[in-house]
């Protein structure tokens, strides 16, 4: 009984010891290092050179004395010529004995005063929205598209017709004059209350930024 224990257990020795001998010496199987997936590139229809597709251009037409455009990607402004086309995100600036003409189809036209400044924030179809940072302009819409232009702390919405506009950089102050047509302005005043007034035909608004106030007449 004794001879077949130890026979036994021999037996299970020279069984299993060649396997653990060959799996001890065995190379190791190199470890394979996941993949990550490669990430598409990043594409975008936006362009600082050109203004969207969809929006519409002007052109500068009447130009006499001192006048001045920015481009989209210009760092200082250069003068500007007859025709020259206008895109949205594009600024004129008339000096002192300047005056030019911007004109959009469909019947929407800015005659630019001397020493005036108008960046061309947007040109959608769907809305027009101008900055006028100083200086007179008046305005013409017979076009179907909205019009509005930021003026200090104040936004007018011109409905139709004709209006000219002042702004006194220096004072921070507006003249508002309708001279056919309507406009609607709004702005905040000084306890940050929502203000809306409507300009009718023959009316004049003046407003001033720092009080935040107007008067209607």
């Amino acid at each position: 009984m004794k001879n077949f224990a130890i026979f036994s257990i021999s037996l299970v020795i020279g069984i299993v010891l060649p396997f653990l001998l060959i799996k001890l010496t065995s190379p190791a199987s190199p470890k394979s290092n996941p993949t990550l997936p490669v990430a598409a590139p990043i594409t975008s229809k936006f362009s600082l050179a050109t203004a969207p597709s969809e929006s519409l251009k002007g052109s500068a037409v009447n130009i006499s004395g001192d006048v001045e455009w920015t481009s989209r990607v210009a760092t200082e402004p250069a003068k500007i010529t007859n025709g020259q086309t206008i895109q949205q995100g594009e600024d004129i600036v008339t000096g002192t004995t300047g005056n030019v003409t911007v004109l959009f189809a469909g019947d929407c036209k800015i005659v630019f005063d001397s020493a005036t400044e108008m960046n061309f924030t947007q040109t959608l179809p769907s809305n027009f929205v101008f900055n006028q940072n100083k200086g007179t302009t008046t305005v013409t819409k017979d076009c179907i598209n909205p019009l509005s232009i930021r003026a200090l702390h104040m936004l007018i919405k011109q409905q139709s017709g004709e209006m000219t506009l002042t702004v006194d950089d220096t004072d921070q102050t507006l003249k508002l004059n309708i001279a056919s047509g309507s406009a609607q302005v709004a702005f905040n005043d000084i306890n940050n209350v929502s203000t809306v007034i409507n300009v009718a035909a023959d009316q004049t608004l003046t407003y001033d930024d720092p009080s935040r106030t107007a008067d209607l007449e």
